[in-house]
């Protein structure tokens, strides 16, 4: 079982979602790490570790999974994709708005509009082609099974991402 907490940013409270409910969190006074609690539901966290009392008796006691916590945080922001590369490392999401790629060892951001994309059934694929500033970005996304090249982990679509001419290849997932 996992639970998402989302902290929005210029508030206090915490967002938790559980598999029965979703609830806002209000600060409480702390001795050691960050505490919200409600009548029902506390959560408590300090660095990666986490401590779930949701009402019902049984206390949780979670620790981060930073590649489930990137996820979760591209959903809560409306992303409806979202696909890595590695060396060199690079994210890209894909939104109704816009795509948006994450370059590694850089550090640079890049925003494009979203124009659509072309389906290719016979294929198996979806593309995007876009640009803005001088830059263009075009993605390629297929539907066949991929490994990431690091990790191992196993994701239902394999990525090619071309920047000014630069291709990137990755895995990635469908967040909805």
């Amino acid at each position: 079982m996992y639970v998402v907490a989302h902290f929005e940013p210029g508030s206090d409270g915490v967002w938790i979602f559980l598999p029965s409910d979703t609830v806002l969190l209000p600060p409480v006074p702390s001795g050691s790490g960050a505490r919200y609690s409600s009548d029902k539901v506390t959560f408590w966290n300090k660095g990666d570790e986490a401590l779930l009392d949701a009402g019902d008796g049984i206390d949780l006691q979670c620790i981060e999974n930073r590649r489930r916590s990137l996820v979760e945080d591209a959903k809560l922001r409306g992303m409806d994709f979202r696909g890595t590369g590695n060396e060199p490392p690079w994210v890209l999401e894909i939104g109704y708005e816009e795509l948006v790629l994450f370059t590694g060892y850089d550090r640079l951001m890049y925003r494009f509009p979203n124009r659509g994309h072309e389906n290719h059934e016979v294929l198996r694929n979806s593309s995007w082609r876009s640009s803005r500033g001088g830059h263009t970005l075009e993605v390629i996304l297929s539907g066949r099974e991929c490994a990431d090249s690091m990790s191992g982990e196993q994701f239902e679509t394999s990525v090619q991402v071309t920047l000014n001419g630069v291709a990137l290849q990755g895995c990635g997932q469908a967040l909805h």
